[in-house]
């Protein structure tokens, strides 16, 4: 069964690694579709301004149930900061970790 994510009621953390100005977590956004319970499809993740499509295979899902009795999809990926626009040192190979529970509602 075909799952879209309600972006409203999600959370997700976007964390640059290294933290090279002493930054907190930054502002970010979850959106996308996922199979239930084959867990495929795809998220689409918004940090400052710039999204990045990622494969819900190439994750580590984790399918759970709400307190409410909603879908939850829990996961967390690894992406180069300058796919997101964020820079940094080479050398140093600035990243940002991603971390999501999704609220997910039937959908197409």
């Amino acid at each position: 069964m075909r799952y879209r994510v309600d972006p409203e009621r999600s959370e997700v953390s976007a964390v640059l690694r290294p933290r090279l100005d002493g930054t907190g977590p930054l502002a970010a956004v979850v959106s996308g579709t996922v199979d239930v319970p084959s867990l495929t499809g795809s998220l689409q993740l918004a940090v400052g301004g710039r999204t990045v499509d990622l494969d819900v295979a190439g994750t580590v899902p984790e399918l759970d149930t709400g307190r409410d009795g909603e879908v939850l999809l829990r996961g967390s990926a690894e992406r180069p900061a300058g796919a997101f626009g964020l820079t940094g040192p080479p050398l140093l190979n600035p990243t940002v970790l991603l971390r999501w529970r999704a609220v997910l509602v039937p959908g197409r």
